[in-house]
C-alpha cells in the first residue's frame, strides 16, 4: 500500500486574546498508509483537535505541506471527513436519513452500498431509529456509515471512540478493521486516552507541546505494555529517571 497522507513540516501559530501569537503545532512530519488505522495520542485536547481539523481542512495551518494522494490538501474535494467529538450524527434524522443525508432513492449501486453499510456497521432492524444521544455507539455507527456513504478515503475520529463503554469501543472497532479491509479506506483516530485497541492498530503517533515526539509502527502481536512504555518515555521521563 502507498502513502495516502502526506504531511511535511506543518506549523500552527495563533493570536491569542492577550494578542500574544502562540505556536501550536512546531514541525509535524508524517505519513498516512493507504488502508489503515492510526492512532494520534495528546495528552492537550486543543493542539490534537487543531491538527485534525487541519487535516480535515476545518483549519488552516501557518506553513508546512499536506498531500493528499500526491496533491496538495484544497483538491482533496471531499474524501476526507471529520467526526466530532461532540456530536456524531443528526438526532432528528433517522438512522437512514444520517447516512444518506435524503429520503430519496438512489441508483443500484448506492442502494447495494447502503445495504452493505449497514450490514457492517451492525445497524440492521435500526433504519428507522433516532439517533437521539449524540455520544452513542449508534450515532457513531450513523456518522461512519454516512462517511462510506461520501466515498471518504480518510475518516478522522476525534476523540469519538473514548466516549463509549469499553464494550462498545471493542464493537466499533472490529467495525473500523472491516471497513478498512473491504473499503480500503484510512482512520485517523484522535485520542487523549490509550485503550487496548491501539495494539490493534498500524500506527501509534505521539503529540506533546505541539511537537511529534514519536512514531509507533505496531508490528501484530505487540503487547499493549509496549505502548505504555513508549508514552511514559515520551511523557514521563522523571518517573523513569527514579
Amino acid at each position: 500500500m502507498g502513502k495516502i497522507l502526506i504531511v511535511d513540516k506543518l506549523r500552527k501559530v495563533e493570536l491569542t486574546k492577550a494578542k500574544v501569537f502562540n505556536e501550536i503545532l512546531t514541525d509535524i512530519t508524517f505519513s498516512i498508509e493507504e488502508s489503515s488505522i492510526n492512532f494520534l495520542y495528546s495528552q492537550d485536547t486543543h493542539e490534537l483537535s487543531t491538527l485534525l481539523k487541519i487535516l480535515a481542512s476545518l483549519d488552516y495551518q501557518s506553513s508546512g505541506t499536506i498531500l493528499f494522494e500526491g496533491k496538495p490538501l484544497s483538491e482533496n474535494k471531499g474524501k476526507i471527513i471529520y467526526i466530532s467529538d461532540n456530536y456524531f450524527a443528526f438526532p432528528w434524522l433517522n438512522v437512514k436519513q444520517n447516512i444518506t443525508l435524503s429520503d430519496l432513492e438512489y441508483a443500484e449501486d448506492k442502494q447495494k452500498l447502503f445495504k452493505r453499510i449497514v450490514e457492517i456497521a451492525g445497524l440492521n432492524g435500526y433504519e428507522n431509529y433516532l439517533p437521539r444521544q449524540p455520544k452513542s455507539g449508534l450515532s457513531l455507527r450513523a456518522a461512519i456509515g454516512r462517511a462510506i456513504f461520501a466515498e471518504a478515503k480518510i475518516i478522522i475520529l476525534n476523540n469519538s471512540l473514548m466516549a463509549l463503554s469499553e464494550i462498545t469501543i471493542n464493537e466499533i472497532f472490529s467495525v473500523l478493521k472491516t471497513i478498512k479491509d473491504e473499503f480500503n479506506i484510512s482512520f485517523i483516530v484522535g485520542t487523549n486516552a490509550v485503550h487496548s485497541i491501539c495494539q490493534y492498530s498500524n500506527k501509534m503517533l505521539f503529540l506533546r507541546s505541539g511537537e511529534l515526539q514519536s512514531e509507533l509502527t505496531i508490528q501484530e502481536g505487540l503487547a499493549l505494555k509496549h505502548i505504555l512504555s513508549k508514552m511514559n518515555e515520551i511523557y514521563f521521563p522523571e518517573i523513569l529517571s527514579i
